[in-house]
């Protein structure tokens, strides 16, 4: 075990008997007044470098051990060793090589141990080994071992500068070492010892260290100009004030060879604080965003508005914490919060390690910070009474915009499976959304309230208070509404990493979950509101907001196209199909012909309601049939039909009709013939038969290349109820159908499912409502009586005559 302690402490450790006549002089020399250095502190609380030692003890490199006559056990544990004076005591290596001799000294530095006999070992040239000190035989001898520690020193900031009550001039010095009971003596080129007390220390100079005691400087000197430091520690270091320039410190431990070095540059830049913009914008309760650049400081302070111009001011301190200091700080300014409670909630910053403490608040608020012009003030110190900016470096302002209200509201649908994995803005920009009214039954809701704002509001994920978003089924006849608050059945999605609020409120619904309408009785319609009344802080008396949006929401449903009636015996022939789930739902299909093959490919739904299947049918005869599915996994919605190969590379000529199913009496229906050639070679002569009404309306013959398609459109009409068939044949596909003629008003008219017959069915009561009141039931004719659906070339005559008539009564 090392065993260390001071040559004055163990009392038995003396000085050569000179030193008696050297400590009269000393005294001597202490009345000379101003012609001595005083140095501050005391020296006696600095490690020495000085220790006795025992058998088996050891020393660090550059401490002088004493070894006491009578006090070192010998190598059996035993024996004191005696020292002869008139015999040599030598210092040898662990191998018994001399490295050389060792003076016997006499010393009375404790009175009570006078003339007591010692030798005395300088360790500053010798290496980490084991050492003995031999006595007058040979025999008697002390082991000991050196040992060496390294010390570091470094400072935090590699530059700083010398103003004076400045942050940019504050640093620290981190000292650490492997060693314990460390002490080190600081020093610079450059530098005296009144310099190093105002870097270190709270103090101008070395001599008001003196009649003040520091834990962690024990001693300064002025003779030598330096200071020891105390401990393995970080030691704040003020350059306020030192000349500019670089500096290299010297930090050397007091007892023992170990030293470093730390390099430092002060300038004498002056500090400033700045905006990096003349204005910030803000909408009323928005976060506002006010960057700053900070020029060899880490402190500012920042004022919004005066009591003055504005009725309210926010002042607030910020702190750079950060390693190196950052070029540009960015504060969030929560204008819907400020002055309404814990200042601290609503200034932050959006770079780590920089803290904003508020300082003042004048103004109490009951409601988000009002519409205006706010001065901001930047500076890098405050008055005392820490109200105002005192070193002012920068303005600018601050303009708040008056909040509106919401402006609309848009609704989006998304697949049943990704609506649980939606948690924020970045969720929903990487998944499927589409615009749309009209959702499947289990697919998410996404409502967007546009312009909503509030993003102070929506801080910590809350919604105001003085907006409702409410959902609810539409108006039933004799039943009272039922609204829910939206919060019931979904959550507001917060901004993500990459993707922040930016004033668009998107909020996602699981309907599917909720009790407000019953699945096995779709369709089902509900009403999307966004509410506001005077109540609010931004609205006027009498004044209200009351935006609504109508969304349906049907039973799931897949088809496949009549194309599918038929594939190409070729690998990667593609079927389609039609849906109302949500773009990016995927479906699974299934293309079987027993004893051949059994495909199972997925489809992806696509924004526009229609998916592919793609399959390999290459290694397959043409003219095989195959059974052709696609089922919804989120239901049990499925569509089968029988589907057939043809040759790829002949001519595959398929037919397209489409005709409403109803149309107002006088009015035009329009059948749409499309005929394409989806095979891998060009047609022979197609003929194209078109039948209306018994009458031929067209009879045609085409070519048609590969890949190739004809269309065409004919529009018909009648002037009675009743229904007229048609009939198309384009080689040997043939389709029919039927479209009844019905009263304008009709309670059997109805939608036929396409956009003529939705858009003709609002038309012809406000664009045609005198010629119904004029011609219902004044013109009467015989057809009912015939037998005859549709009409001839004589009954055509007729209308056009009749036609006529009416338009010379209406210019009478």
């Amino acid at each position: 075990m090392t065993k260390e302690t001071t040559f004055s402490e163990k009392g038995r450790a003396l000085f050569l008997t000179a030193m008696m006549v050297l400590s009269v002089v000393a005294m001597t020399a202490s009345f000379a007044g101003a012609a001595a250095a005083t140095n501050a502190g005391d020296s006696s609380d600095v490690n020495a470098g000085e220790t006795t030692f025992d058998h088996e003890d050891a020393l660090w490199q550059g401490q002088t051990g004493f070894v006491v006559d009578g006090e070192t056990v010998g190598d059996d544990g035993t024996n004191a060793v005696t020292f002869d004076d008139t015999n040599t005591i030598e210092l040898e290596d662990d191998d018994g090589n001399w490295l050389r001799d060792l003076d016997i000294e006499q010393g009375d530095d404790n009175p009570s141990e006078i003339n007591a006999t010692y030798v005395s070992v300088d360790t500053d040239n010798l290496e980490t080994g084991t050492y003995n000190v031999t006595g007058f035989d040979g025999d008697a001898y002390v082991s000991f071992d050196i040992r060496t520690h390294s010390v570091t020193g470094e400072f935090d900031d590699g530059t700083v500068t010398n103003v004076a009550n400045s942050s940019s001039s504050d640093t620290t010095l981190e000292i650490d070492s492997a060693r314990g009971d460390l002490q080190t003596n600081v020093s610079a080129s450059g530098l005296d010892a009144d310099d190093l007390a105002t870097i270190f220390t709270e103090y101008d100079s070395a001599n008001e260290l003196q009649d003040n005691e520091l834990e962690n400087v024990p001693y300064i000197d002025t003779d030598d100009d330096y200071i020891v430091l105390d401990g393995r520690d970080e030691f704040p270091a003020d350059f306020g004030g030192i000349d500019a320039g670089d500096y290299e410190f010297s930090i050397d431990a007091s007892d023992t060879t170990a030293e470093d070095t730390a390099n430092i540059t002060v300038t004498d830049e002056e500090i400033s604080a700045e905006f990096v913009n003349s204005d910030v914008n803000v909408g009323q309760g928005d976060l506002a965003e006010i960057p700053i650049e900070l020029e060899n400081t880490n402190d500012a302070y920042l004022k919004v508005g005066d009591m003055d111009n504005s009725g309210f001011e926010s002042l607030v301190h910020i702190e750079d914490n950060s390693d190196d200091g950052y070029d540009q700080i960015t504060l969030n300014y929560n204008t819907f919060i400020t002055g309404q409670g814990d200042e601290a909630e609503a200034w932050s910053a959006e770079e780590e390690d920089v803290e904003v403490t508020p300082l003042n608040v004048e103004g109490n608020l009951s409601e988000p910070l009002a519409g205006t012009e706010y001065e901001l003030s930047l500076g890098t110190d405050v008055n005392s009474d820490n109200d105002d900016i005192q070193s002012e470096t920068g303005t600018a302002f601050l303009n708040v915009e008056d909040y509106e209200g919401p402006s609309d509201i848009t609704t989006y649908t998304v697949p049943e499976d990704d609506l649980g994995s939606l948690n924020d803005l970045d969720d929903l920009n990487e998944t499927v959304v589409t615009e749309t009214s009209e959702f499947a039954h289990q697919d998410g809701v996404i409502v967007a309230i546009e312009g909503y704002g509030l993003s102070g509001a929506l801080d910590d994920g809350n919604l105001a208070d003085s907006i409702s978003l409410q959902i609810e089924e539409e108006d039933i006849p004799n039943q009272e509404p039922n609204p829910t608050d939206l919060s019931e059945y979904g959550d507001f999605l917060n901004s993500g990493d990459d993707n922040e609020y930016d004033g668009t409120l998107y909020y996602k619904l699981n309907l599917a979950d909720s009790e407000l309408y019953d699945e096995d009785d779709l369709s089902a319609g509900f009403d999307v509101t966004a509410q506001a009344n005077d109540s609010a802080f931004f609205l006027e008396e009498d004044e209200e907001i009351d935006l609504e949006h109508t969304i349906s929401i049907d039973e799931r449903s897949v088809e496949w196209d009549d194309s599918a009636e038929s594939a190409p015996a070729i690998d990667g022939a593609e079927l389609t199909g039609e849906t109302n789930v949500a773009p990016g739902t995927e479906l699974r299909t299934q293309a079987r012909s027993v004893g051949n093959f059994t495909h199972s490919p997925d489809a992806v739904v696509e924004e526009d309601g229609t998916f592919t299947a793609t399959y390999d049918f290459g290694d397959y005869e043409p003219g095989t049939e195959f059974t052709l599915r696609v089922m919804d996994p989120a239901s049990d919605a499925e569509h089968e039909i029988t589907s057939e190969l043809y040759d790829a590379e002949e001519a595959n000529i398929e037919l397209s009709t489409d005709a409403p199913s109803e149309v107002t009496v006088g009015e035009d229906g329009t059948l749409d013939v499309t005929v394409s050639n989806t095979g891998g070679s060009a047609s022979d002569e197609i003929e194209i038969g078109v039948v209306i009404g018994g009458e031929n309306t067209l009879n045609e013959n085409i070519t048609l290349d590969a890949g190739e398609e004809w269309s065409n459109s004919f529009d018909f009409t009648s002037e009675e109820t009743g229904d007229v068939e048609w009939s198309v044949v384009a080689g040997d596909n043939e389709e029919t159908g039927t479209t009844t003629f019905v009263e304008e008003g009709s309670d059997d008219e109805s939608d036929s499912g396409s956009d003529s017959g939705s858009d003709s069915g609002s038309d012809s009561g406000s664009d045609d409502g005198d010629s119904g009141s004029d011609d219902s039931g004044g013109d009467d004719s015989d057809g009912d009586d015939d037998g005859t659906p549709g009409f001839g070339v004589a009954v055509a005559l007729a209308a056009l005559l009749g036609a006529a008539m009416l338009a010379l009564r209406k210019q009478n």
